[in-house]
């Protein structure tokens, strides 16, 4: 599995809480899996 991720958030798509929910949600479950992210 890979461990550098680059992760991209579209922060006007929707109802504009993409950059939020990434947050709250995914940011958590990437830190407890170890796994190294860069998001743009």
């Amino acid at each position: 599995r890979p461990q550098n991720l680059l992760i991209l958030v579209n922060p006007y798509g929707g109802k504009k809480s993409a950059s939020k929910i990434f947050q709250k949600e995914v940011a958590p479950l990437l830190a407890a899996a170890d796994v190294k992210y860069t998001l743009e």
